[in-house]
């Protein structure tokens, strides 16, 4: 009798555990961060100014009612906001270490068991960008740590630069371990105006953001998300490489079917003495044609050292002083192209024939889109 209650209890315990396992399981180990948006703008002077904008899940059964944000290097906060429900300031206490800045926020509305909330943060980072030997600045922007969430779900950022830089594309990558905006107007806000339609603008805008964007998923809590890129005032040390290895393709592309064409033009003839020696005997038609061809790569040559030209001197020269310099240049580029484009294909017929005349012409346009779309392609593969 006491054997058969002591196997009823047993049973019953047993019973009760399956019971309880598959509740506990649902129970989660910590909130996550559903998404995380980032539009950051970058200065002449390597500082990056910061709005980004967290989506906070709370997956556990309890409130939340306090935060710990670790954003990578020593940062000035401008605002700090909890958006959901209503829009409110969010009060902190700031630490700094050697490599971050942390922020304990104190939530203002808690965050219920199995709600959300949206954390809104606008900061300065200076000195963000490094200057290297050729003055451009390299971008490696990272995103804001929270080592006690779960999870990370999805990260997009948006990178730009202030008006008069360029911006190059650069790599995005995880960082994985073992264990453009107005400051002014973002310091005016008002704590009345952060429910107002132009707050709520300004803060939609920071998902949509447009740039250099990099987006990752799932990210544990404890890993950063890198974005590396790289921005000048000077398009040509921007892209020095790209320029030089375009020039050095289409230099052996062009020699190339040079040497193909003397090849094929090439006659093979005996001497007194029995050895062969190459002779050339070019057709009219088909010298016109070379030339016309050699004129398009002149032309191509020209207008893009023009381009050069003025991309130098637009970091140097007043913007009113460079105006009128375009234009000479535009106007100069005009009369060259006239004089190649045309004068040699009326002095070729003039010469040799109206034939002639026209196959240059024929060559010189089809030279041009024939250079222009090799151009593009490398200048595409390489960029």
């Amino acid at each position: 009798m006491e054997s058969g209650k002591i196997f009823s209890a047993v049973f019953a315990l047993l019973v009760l555990l399956t019971l309880i396992t598959p509740t506990s399981a649902l129970i989660s180990d910590g909130y996550i961060h559903k998404e995380q948006y980032y539009a950051v703008s970058f200065d002449g002077e390597g500082d990056a100014v910061v709005r980004a904008q967290i989506v906070i899940e709370n997956t556990t059964d309890e409130a939340i009612d306090e935060l710990s944000f670790e954003i990578p290097n020593q940062v000035v906060v401008y605002k700090l906001v909890q958006e959901q429900p209503g829009a409110q300031r969010i009060s902190y206490e700031k630490e700094f270490t050697s490599s971050a800045t942390i922020l304990k926020l104190d939530l203002p509305n808690k965050i219920p068991a199995y709600g959300s909330s949206t954390i809104t943060l606008f900061y300065k980072i200076s000195k963000s960008a490094t200057q290297n030997l050729l003055g451009n600045w390299e971008i490696d922007f990272k995103t804001i740590v929270d080592k006690d969430a779960a999870l990370v779900e999805s990260v997009r950022v948006a990178v730009n630069v202030q008006e008069g830089l360029h911006l190059k594309g650069g790599s995005a990558e995880v960082d994985y371990k073992t264990d453009f905006l107005d400051v002014g107007g973002m310091q005016n806000l008002s704590i009345a105006a952060e429910s107002s339609r132009e707050y709520k603008q300004y803060s939609n805008s920071i998902r949509y953001t447009k740039g250099l964007v990099k987006t990752a998923q799932n990210l544990d809590p404890w890993e950063s998300f890198h974005v590396r890129g790289e921005y000048s005032k000077n398009l040509l040390a921007l892209f020095w490489l790209e320029i030089i290895l375009s020039a050095i393709i289409l230099l052996i592309v062009v020699l190339g079917a040079l040497k193909i064409t003397a090849n094929l033009l090439a006659k093979n003839n005996k001497t007194d003495s029995g050895k062969k020696q190459r002779t050339y005997q070019i057709n009219p038609y088909i010298k016109s044609a070379g030339i016309g061809f050699v004129v398009s790569m002149a032309l191509i040559l020209f207008w893009s050292g023009a381009f050069i030209f003025l991309m130098l001197l637009d970091s140097v020269i007043s913007y009113s002083v460079m105006g009128l310099i375009v234009m000479l240049t535009l106007f100069l580029g005009l009369l060259v192209s006239l004089a190649l484009g045309f004068g040699v294909p009326v002095y070729l017929a003039a010469k040799d024939g109206i034939k002639t005349g026209a196959i240059a012409g024929a060559a010189i346009f089809i030279g041009l889109i024939i250079i222009s779309i090799l151009a593009l392609i490398v200048i595409g593969i390489l960029f």
